[in-house]
C-alpha cells in the first residue's frame, strides 16, 4: 500500500537496529539533506531494503574498518 512517506524519518526509526546488526568495525554515519523529499511508498517495503543494503554492505566490508 503506496502512502506518503519520508525517507529519513524511516532510517531515523531503525537506526538502532541498524548499528547492532553491522560488523563490530562498521561504523554507521547518518547525514540527511535538510530539504529530502516524500516519497510515495510503503513504509515496511522501505525499511527492509534499508536494511538489506546496510547489512549487505556490512558483509561487503569484511573484516576491514569502514
Amino acid at each position: 500500500m503506496s502512502e506518503p512517506i519520508a525517507p529519513k524519518r524511516i532510517v531515523e526509526e531503525i537506526s538502532r537496529i541498524l548499528e547492532v546488526s553491522v560488523a563490530a568495525k562498521v561504523r554507521l554515519l547518518f547525514r540527511f539533506a535538510d530539504d529530502v523529499p516524500m516519497i510515495l511508498g510503503d513504509a515496511t517495503q522501505i525499511r527492509q531494503v534499508v536494511m538489506n543494503l546496510i547489512t549487505n554492505a556490512s558483509e561487503a566490508i569484511g573484516d576491514h574498518e569502514g
